[in-house]
Order: structure tokens, then sequence, then C-alpha cells
């Protein structure tokens, strides 16, 4: 979601159309204008798989059908390999650092329709895990009222130590969304890159089963 002072520095920049970023050793195109709207074609049985980003492929019953126990989701998370379509199996999963498991619940609890039970076991699961630090009450992207989960990372392209949060409401518990904050500037920082500064941000508005198809933003 953009702010006011987005589209003032954009302006400022000379209203381009497109611009490139570098994040995590990656150098990627942006564009203005959006694209078209992708979709999931539907399996033999007529529906589609959710891609949960290091997990794999999952039907919307294999969702329901996950563990409870923080423990045996740490397990899925963390151990065998990625799965495939077809009960083929791909890369092996990793979660060397805390901010894998952060990133993995995350995933999950923002791009999949898994039970109450199972947002319950995921959200003790990063609570507990070694190395996820409780931020307490913070204020999100939004200004919404928040509790933070939170681990650091180094990047992998110079810039630095940083610090990626996973943010729920205060009063329900539901997921707001993630963010990254510079902690120290690398060598390959750049100047607006300082300490406390919000680097990027997912905000989750709403969220739920609809019949009517998306519209684009403009």
């Amino acid at each position: 979601m953009q702010t006011e002072a987005d589209v003032d520095a954009w302006r400022a920049a000379g209203s381009p159309s497109s611009w490139q970023i570098r994040s995590s050793g990656r150098t990627r195109t942006l564009a203005a204008k959006p694209g078209p709207w992708q979709e999931d074609d539907p399996d033999a049985r007529g529906g589609g798989v959710f891609d949960v980003g290091g997990l794999g492929r999952f039907t919307y019953q294999e969702l329901q059908d996950l563990p409870t126990d923080p423990e045996d989701l740490r397990e899925l998370l963390c151990e065998g390999s990625i799965k495939l379509a077809d009960g083929r199996t791909g890369a092996p999963k990793s979660c060397e650092e805390p901010t894998s498991v952060l990133d993995q619940v995350f995933s999950l609890l923002a791009n999949t329709p898994v039970p109450p039970k199972v947002r319950a076991g995921l959200m003790r699961l990063i609570t507990d895990h070694p190395g996820v630090q409780r931020l307490g009450a913070v204020k999100d992207s939004l200004g919404r009222a928040a509790v933070a989960l939170a681990a650091p990372f180094e990047s992998a392209d110079g810039r630095g130590t940083i610090q990626r949060q996973v943010l729920f409401d205060q009063r329900t518990g539901e997921l707001l969304g993630s963010r990254d904050i510079q902690l120290e500037p690398g060598p390959d920082s750049e100047k607006w890159q300082v300490t406390g500064r919000v680097l990027d941000y997912w905000a989750i508005v709403d969220s739920g089963w609809t019949d009517a198809r998306p519209v684009l933003p403009r």
C-alpha cells in the first residue's frame, strides 16, 4: 500500500514508469503499470493448489489436515524436502536461521486457509522458537496496534544487519503483516538505509473467500 511520501518520492524522481531495486543479492525491475492476474490451473479433481514458498504445493484438504502441535509443525517446516506436484519432492527444506521459520509461518498464515488450531500452533511455534524475539506492543506500518515477533539476519547483498518482524493484531491475534527494519547499515547500503529505517513491508487489510474477481489497483 503506497503512502503520500511514496508518491512524492516517485514524482521527485521524475515519475518513472519502471525502476530497478536490489534485494537479497538480486536486481529486479518493477513497473508502475500492474500486470495481468495469474491463476492456478485446477488439478485433476477440479481444485487448485496453494504454493507455499519453502514448503511446496498443498491442496485445500491437505492444509486442513496439517498438524497442530508446534513441534510437529516445526518438522513440517524444517525437515525433509519441498513437496512438489504428483507426489514428487524438490530441494531439502532449510531452517538454519530464525528468519527462515518466521518467513514460512508468515507465508502459511498470509496465503493459505489453514484452520484455527493450525494457526494457533504456528503462532506458538514462532513465539518459542530459538532466536525469535518478542518485541511486545508496536504500531504496524498502517498505524494499527500490534504485537511483533522478530529475528535479525545478515543481508546477502552487503546491506548490513536487518530485522524481520511479523506482526499480529494486539486484540484478535490476526496476522497484520511483516516488515524489514535496518539495524546496522552495511558497506553496500544506500544513503537512505539508515538505522531504524523501514526498508519494506507487507500489510494485510483483509483476507477471506470471495466469488468476485479482484480489481487491479490503479
